[in-house]
């Protein structure tokens, strides 16, 4: 860290005898001049580009530590230019062609220098991006306006007072300029292929840097004590600050977990009020949110490990992945806060269960599109052309689709006319049974054997329904009990009082003095109220009509309860107490008999 801290001193610092340059473009000027050089061996020259190749690379870092300092350090050459640009203007007066001549090459040496402040400064700006492919595209377009600006300057005119023979003192400036002037140009150059070569490094500096991680980084990379654990680690692409920052998102992601989990439950708790709903909806959505952090976790360690890039191919799968989970974690929790809420505006209102029961279903539908939707658009797909081909084939498709779109249609009818509901008994089409669901396109039907039968919406909007469920009180008894023809009137007619009495009195059977508080609703119908609740309260007991082989009495009423138990309960209970009836007057049933008579 030290050496990070002198070369930065010693760059942003005039030379102590004030010399024109950083002392590392005097440093690199002496490089390069050695490069030069005809009698330098093989081992020198590979030494001289490695410790050239290093003072780069340190001052590349140097500059990502501190990029405010950087950008202050060439405030003095404008000043400088606009001195130099005064002088021009006097020696040109004065006719002083080569004092002219040795400050424009000075001014072009720091047009340079400033040029290749803007390339760096571009470069580091650009470092925000999270797209490596990106910042590789920006980084050539600033090495291409570099150039530009270059090429503009037009350094090659200046080549030429190279060889003009002379040994006044300004010519020999003019001379030393050109040369500097060449070596500052020569450095560009060199600044250019270092910052392309270290590039991957460059951005993942500049990603350390953000999170204002830089210094330490770059502390543990030249600190003896964990340099050895860097270089052993840098054979799999890892390092010490890499393994801290990947401890680190896993402590915060689990902590955010816990928080998310925590703030789900205050949420919940203040909008619902049964513990055991908030529990089920935490327990439902929690297992979704651990599936979520391990793929947050996966992505965010695989964007580390690759120097803080991600492929294109890996990026688009975690963004269909995060897509799928964040909508099914919105359907789950939605679903179970909608049910808890719909159960207890179904119980408080008139509202159908179906009516609640279809809406859950648009809803999940209008969810599971919105996902689709953007996973078509992360996967590349154009979703206005989508969408613009859905309107232009929409005709197709309805026409393909008309049985589908015909019993949905179905069931917004019977959802509206109310035919039947959940749990009711009904017969339609020739299939009885109770109503077990009402789909979108089907309603199904539990029958009797438990076999479960599967209708379309669409013949029971348009057939007859016979809805055994819809009463609320009074389930027929008829019975035609036949009577021996040698029974005597006067028992007939008390056992017909009894049979009428009996009945009045049974605590199961409806009469007249039965109580029943309709359900009264906010419409008006032309109707009466028992007819359209189901409410029949009949009682009759009466000597129907002489067979052939018997006297007929008539048995016509309702129980108080709509259950088939209770009713086969009560209907027992009544035909074992019509039999002592018959016992005690004497009266017996009848059975299909032939009588035969011979005529004398």
């Amino acid at each position: 860290m030290k050496i990070l801290v002198l070369i930065f001193t010693l760059f942003i610092s005039l030379h102590a005898q004030k010399e024109e340059y950083f002392p590392f473009v005097q440093e690199q000027f002496q490089v390069l001049e050695q490069l030069n050089e005809n009698n330098i061996s093989e081992e020198q020259l590979e030494d001289i580009i490695q410790k050239q190749s290093t003072s780069y690379q340190l001052l590349i870092e140097t500059i990502l530590s501190n990029k405010q300092s950087y950008s202050q350090a060439f405030s003095h050459f404008n000043q400088k230019i606009f001195r130099l640009q005064k002088h021009i203007k006097i020696n040109t007066y004065r006719g002083n062609k080569y004092a002219v001549i040795r400050d424009e090459t000075q001014i072009m040496s720091y047009k340079v220098l400033l040029a290749n402040k803007d390339m760096i400064l571009s470069i580091i700006q650009s470092l925000d991006t999270s797209d490596f492919v990106e910042f590789s595209k920006i980084m050539n377009d600033a090495f291409a306006r570099n150039q530009e600006k270059i090429s503009d300057l037009s350094i090659l005119k200046y080549d030429k007072y190279l060889k003009i023979q002379g040994d006044t003192s300004t010519l020999n400036q003019v001379k030393e300029k050109v040369r500097e002037l060449h070596l500052i140009n020569d450095i560009n150059s060199d600044f250019i292929k270092y910052l392309s070569i270290y590039s991957p490094h460059i951005f993942s500096l500049g990603k350390y840097s953000r999170l204002g991680l830089v210094n330490l980084t770059l502390y543990f990379k030249y600190n003896p004590l964990t340099q050895k654990i860097n270089d052993t680690l840098n054979f799999v692409n890892l390092s010490i600050m890499k393994l801290l920052i990947m401890l680190s998102l896993f402590i915060l992601l689990y902590i955010l977990r816990y928080l998310t989990l925590r703030l789900l439950d205050l949420l919940l708790s203040k909008f619902i009020h049964k513990e055991q709903f908030v529990d089920d909806i935490i327990k439902e959505t929690q297992s979704i949110l651990g599936i979520l952090v391990i793929t947050i976790f996966v992505q965010l360690n695989l964007f580390i490990y690759n120097d803080f890039y991600l492929p294109l191919g890996l990026s688009v799968f975690f963004k269909i992945a995060y897509t799928i989970l964040v909508t099914y974690f919105v359907y789950s929790t939605l679903n179970a806060i909608v049910l808890i809420k719909l159960t207890k505006l179904s119980s408080s209102t008139s509202i159908k269960n179906e009516v609640l029961n279809l809406s859950i279903k648009i809803l999940n539908f209008i969810i599971w599109t919105i996902g689709f939707l953007f996973v078509l658009s992360f996967a590349g797909a154009d979703l206005t052309a989508i969408l613009s081909g859905l309107g232009i084939g929409g005709f197709a498709v309805a026409f393909a689709a008309k049985e589908t779109l015909s019993n949905f249609i179905g069931t917004i009818a019977i959802l509206f006319s109310d035919i039947f509901s959940q749990g009711d008994w009904i017969e339609v089409d020739g299939k009885e049974g109770v109503i077990v669901e009402i789909g979108l396109r089907v309603t199904t039907l539990r029958t009797f054997d438990n076999s479960l039968i599967s209708i379309p919406n669409a013949i029971i909007a348009s057939s007859d329904v016979r809805n055994w469920s819809r009463r609320k009180l009074g389930r027929r008894i008829k019975m035609s009990l036949g009577l021996r023809y040698d029974s005597k009137s006067e028992d007939i007619q008390k056992a017909l009082l009894e049979i009428k009495t009996m009945l009045a009195e049974h605590k199961g059977i409806a009469t007249e003095k039965t109580e029943f508080s309709h359900s009264f609703y906010n419409h008006l119908k032309l109707v009466s109220k028992d007819d359209e609740q189901g409410v029949k309260k009949l009682l009759m007991v009466y000597l129907d009509e002489f067979s052939d082989s018997s006297i007929n009495v008539l048995v016509y009423c309702f129980t108080k309860t709509v259950d088939w138990s209770e009713w086969l309960g009560v209907k027992e209970d009544v035909m074992f107490k019509i039999i002592k009836i018959f016992e005690e007057n004497n009266l017996a049933f009848a059975f299909p008999s032939l009588s035969l008579y011979q005529e004398d």
